[in-house]
């Protein structure tokens, strides 16, 4: 049920299956891509005998996973038998594809994103697809993982609204509220919907239709209400025990955010709403944030090797940093033949780090605020 518009937008193609394993290595040769090129980029996996190598995606719809800047990085295949195993086979993580960084279909939905002012997050690739078909273009895929820092990270420089769009099932509850945990240390707002038990945002869409599905998004739940709604299934909050086990459970999240404002009013919320003494319950996380917070000693025993790395900083590292830093043209072919662990200073490897980092967002990193951080100093 997808149409020939949507396939060619998304790139989604079609890996052969049959008798042969090595169809893609045979169109590689011919165009003098070596195999351990493949094998490297994650196209290939090498024989256990030694002797040669076999595609990685066989017999599978296949979804290209883009950077933000629309170039392939990796590749997601979907099985079309339904004995297959696994359902979904990604790409494994390489020097320019780590799925912890990645959003799917954040190069097509980023200006739909910024003039809508929202994004919506779902979990696979066809949940994106069938979205986009029916109309709405403003969402993006975690592709499979649980929602990370970073993929929130690239979502705040085209929004700070969000919305999670996940399963109906545990699974999807459990990825919520993992996406909750993540988002309070953001400054995003965001908005939680739980599709019925039997439904994905696929079939909810293809079934029920788009207006259903948007009629849901509007009645979204803020992150803290989602929340306690989960702890209400999980203890009686009418019980004193009940709420005692609850307050346990979110005195780890009361720790997350980042903003002194946004966790002040989190705690007036799950006062009112678990009638309990506001004043108590502050006491009890100020308590706990003086437990998490490092120690002087832990502060200086930290701030110290990494003084020393500092100045330890071989000239000739120094000296390469420095050229990248100001010939940012030289990135794409830096990539391909060296890694920030080859580096012996870890401030050099973080820096090498962050300019790989800038080809994927398409924008040149600024040296002089970057080496103007202290740890950096070294290298200004």
């Amino acid at each position: 049920n997808v149409s020939d518009e949507i396939i060619e937008q998304f790139g989604i193609g079609y890996a052969p299956g049959g008798q042969s394993w090595d169809e893609l290595l045979k169109v590689a040769h011919k165009k003098h891509i070596d195999p351990n090129t493949l094998e490297h980029s994650g196209l290939a996996i090498r024989r256990k005998s030694g002797n040669g190598h076999y595609d990685r995606f066989r017999d599978r719809v296949v979804f290209p996973i883009r950077n933000v800047s629309s170039k392939t990085i990796g590749f997601g295949g979907r099985v079309l038998q339904a004995d297959q195993e696994p359902k979904y086979l990604n790409s494994p993580e390489t020097p320019i594809y780590q799925k912890s960084r990645v959003l799917y279909s954040l190069d097509i939905a980023k200006e739909t994103i910024r003039h809508s002012k929202s994004a919506i997050v779902v979990e696979g690739y066809m949940d994106v697809i069938s979205l986009a078909q029916a109309g709405v273009q403003n969402v993006v895929a975690t592709s499979g993982t649980a929602l990370t820092e970073n993929q929130c990270m690239a979502l705040e420089r085209f929004t700070d609204q969000v919305v999670l769009l996940f399963d109906g099932d545990n699974a999807g509850s459990n990825a919520a509220l993992r996406g909750v945990e993540v988002l309070l240390t953001t400054g995003i707002e965001a908005r939680i919907v739980s599709l019925p038990n039997e439904h994905d945002p696929d079939t909810f869409v293809q079934t029920q239709g788009v207006n259903a599905l948007l009629g849901m998004l509007d009645e979204g739940l803020p992150l803290l209400q989602f929340y306690l709604q989960n702890l209400s299934k999980k203890y009686d909050l009418k019980s004193n025990s009940g709420r005692s086990k609850a307050l346990q459970d979110l005195k780890p999240l009361l720790l997350k955010p980042r903003d002194p404002l946004r966790r002040d009013l989190m705690l007036r919320e799950i006062s009112q709403r678990l009638a309990v003494d506001e004043n108590i319950l502050r006491s009890e996380i100020s308590k706990n944030m003086r437990r998490h917070a490092p120690s002087q000693k832990t502060r200086i025993a930290a701030q110290a090797p990494q003084q020393l790395l500092t100045a330890e900083i071989p000239r000739k590292e120094k000296e390469f940093i420095g050229f990248l830093l100001k010939n940012q043209e030289f990135l794409s072919k830096t990539i391909s033949s060296i890694k920030p662990e080859y580096l012996e200073s870890t401030p050099c490897q973080r820096i090498l780090q962050k300019l790989f980092e800038s080809i994927d967002e398409n924008s040149p990193v600024d040296s002089a605020r970057l080496t103007d951080q202290p740890e950096f100093s070294d290298l200004a």
